[in-house]
């Protein structure tokens, strides 16, 4: 009983991190998609796109391989005593190599799927995160917090709408 409590307890923090990851991923991936403006950036887009399926997937190494540093860097200053600045510069680099990640994923997903082994295991990941999707929206405790959220966020928009009308009033 305990063991199976704990372990719905570790896979529902692992459904919640893979969550916000998406979500983090998605919301980077849009942030750097808003640099397509730039003439430069969009004629390295279109390259992108036109590149055979092995160099895609060599380009997604790009933000592991420059990331890398800075997260043994971070782990060396966390075990030497400067956990906070460690663990920021990790944070930092985790966002960063997400951002890069999606990004440039997006830009190469479609010629990296070509390649038959990396679609075999980009259909078994998207499979079990459709799974986790499906069994944390079904899980009690995520469907009270969704609750809990969303009387939040009513909560919080009554107060500015609030605001904004007395702020109008006084105008």
């Amino acid at each position: 009983m305990l063991m199976r409590a704990i372990r719905t307890a570790f896979i529902f923090i692992l459904a919640v991190i893979l969550v916000f990851e998406e979500w983090l991923w998605d919301w980077l991936k849009f942030q750097l998609h808003k640099l397509s403006r730039l003439r430069w950036v969009h004629a390295f887009e279109n390259a992108l796109h036109k590149l055979n399926p092995t160099f895609s997937l060599i380009i997604l190494l790009i933000p592991i391989l420059i990331l890398f540093p800075f997260k043994l860097a971070a782990l060396y200053a966390i075990s030497h005593g400067y956990q906070f600045s460690g663990f920021l510069v990790f944070i930092a680099a985790k966002i960063v190599g997400t951002g890069a990640g999606a990004y440039l994923f997006d830009l190469v997903k479609d010629n990296a799927l070509k390649i038959h082994w990396f679609r075999r295991i980009y259909e078994f990941i998207v499979r079990w995160v459709r799974k986790a999707h499906r069994w944390l929206h079904e899980h009690p405790i995520y469907q009270d917090w969704q609750k809990k959220l969303a009387q939040f966020r009513s909560r919080s928009l009554w107060r500015r709408q609030v605001r904004i009308t007395k702020n109008s009033l006084k105008k």
